[in-house]
């Protein structure tokens, strides 16, 4: 359940249309939550 958390507030970030990333910063942040999700997935069994 976690990774579902941290997975969820990344996206609602992203998706904030006030927020003004670039593409290399949503890039980058996604490529984070990956990276940290999967040893969370792995981990938890989930």
């Amino acid at each position: 359940m976690l990774p579902v958390f941290f997975i969820a507030a990344s996206l609602t970030q992203l998706l904030d249309p006030s927020l003004h990333i670039r593409e290399e910063q949503a890039i980058l942040a996604i490529a984070i939550g990956v990276l940290v999700s999967i040893p969370l997935i792995r981990v938890d069994q989930f």
